[in-house]
């Protein structure tokens, strides 16, 4: 029995609040979000979506500045029915091939502040398009924070039943010789090894758990095999009033996005409202080669100026993207208030889970005093083997419940960084 209580010193040991593995070739929570980062096809698509808003921005200023072509036509025609005399007028018109090569100027002077305005709504749609990466980004490190708590749960768990183990295989001895003693009943050694069989089969339940959220951070971080996770305790720091969290919601990223949705959504109906406005035109052309009596014209210009009078569909487009603009400003308010909430529970979450953590210690060193008298009225044959199991039973789940409450504290503290849109 002197060495089953020994043995309940090191468990006292391996159990406590923090575990540390000095070993490097353990990966660390920010390790497993960075490879994470690399392998998300969700954050590669968010790159592509900031690439694709750049080329629009450029399709936005090829609108503003003049574009330049150069262009060499021969027109080929019948000319049977020329009967003028070569070099007048009218044998230009009806020759039989009239070539020229033209440098043609085309710029935009007027068209109701459209291409200004579009121009601006492509620099905020690149805006959003990096606070989307953002948040794809965020949520992420949410998922891989998720994962890899739960190892960390599970490999404490595993440890726990180990030790647990090992204190009831060290108990059999015991209790073998007290029943030849006659102090204790076979059917107790019996009890006794069942509770070993037992928590053997509730091991390998936990191995199968652990390999199956191994295999879930390997899908995040693209490593296979992927390597063991180091012990290291999130940083919990201490907590703020929740005014300090919601303040900081204008920065997160999906905010931001939905913000610069609204801003789009109201420059869609400004541009829509320039098909109104006049629209005036320059096109210049300059003449390298030309033939006939047109030979010695080098350059000409045509001004264009249009006046929409009555154009029903732009009206209607104008009304549709209004509506469109109201249903952005709907949704960025959505946006707001879900954040709001988010944070809400996220830090109602974490106070709870924070209490519940400190009440399951005092309860899990409760747990073990009793154990430990129970140790020693079972060697003073005060209590049966059954008395003692339901002991060191509730001592086990108190232990579990102890990791289960400290795991939660973590992941609740990480979400409520997340959703505040702080990335620790």
């Amino acid at each position: 029995m002197k060495r089953a209580l020994f043995l309940l010193f090191l468990i006292g040991l391996v159990v406590a609040p923090r575990i540390s593995r000095a070993d490097d070739k353990k990966m660390t929570l920010g390790e497993c979000y960075q490879y994470a980062l690399q392998r998300s096809e969700t954050v590669a698509i968010s790159e592509q979506e900031i690439a694709r808003a750049q080329a629009i921005y450029t399709q936005a200023l090829g609108s503003v500045l003049p574009r330049l072509s150069l262009n060499v036509i021969e027109v080929l025609q019948d000319s049977s029915a020329n009967t003028d005399g070569a070099g007048s007028v009218g044998s230009t018109f009806t020759q039989f091939s009239r070539p020229s090569v033209a440098l043609t100027m085309n710029q935009a002077i007027f068209r109701g502040f459209k291409e200004f305005r579009a121009l601006k709504l492509a620099k905020i749609n690149e805006s959003q398009k990096r606070s989307l990466q953002r948040n794809a980004e965020r949520l992420l490190f949410q998922d891989v924070a998720i994962v890899f708590l739960t190892i960390f749960k599970i490999e404490r768990d595993i440890e726990i039943t180990q030790q647990i183990i090992q204190v009831e295989r060290s108990s059999i001895g015991e209790l073998a010789r007290r029943v030849r003693l006659g102090k204790s009943r076979d059917s107790e050694a019996a009890l006794l090894e069942a509770d070993i069989a037992l928590l053997e089969a509730q091991l390998e339940q936990k191995r199968g758990q652990r390999r199956t959220a191994y295999d879930n951070l390997a899908f995040l971080t693209g490593l296979q095999p992927q390597p063991a996770i180091s012990y290291d305790n999130p940083p919990v720091r201490d907590l703020k009033a929740i005014d300090f969290y919601t303040e900081k919601l204008d920065a997160r990223p999906d905010v931001q996005a939905a913000r610069d949705d609204v801003q789009l959504a109201k420059g869609e109906v400004k541009i829509r409202q320039g098909d109104l406005l006049p629209q005036a035109d320059l096109t210049a052309n300059y003449y390298p080669y030309r033939t006939g009596f047109q030979k010695d014209i080098k350059w000409d210009a045509t001004f264009n100026v249009g006046i929409p009078v009555f154009n029903w569909e732009t009206v209607g487009k104008i009304r549709e993207a209004k509506t469109l603009a109201k249903q952005s400003q709907l949704k960025e308010e959505l946006t707001r208030r879900g954040a709001v909430t988010e944070v809400q529970k996220s830090y109602d979450g974490f106070v709870s889970s924070r209490n519940e953590y400190q009440k399951f210690q005092n309860a899990t060193a409760k747990a073990r005093q009793s154990y430990n008298l129970q140790s020693k009225d079972f060697t003073d044959t005060l209590i049966t083997t059954l008395d003692l199991l339901q002991s060191q039973q509730t001592w086990l789940d108190a232990l579990r419940q102890r990791n289960t409450a400290e795991v939660q504290t973590w992941l609740d503290w990480l979400n409520l960084q997340v959703t505040s849109g702080i990335m620790p």
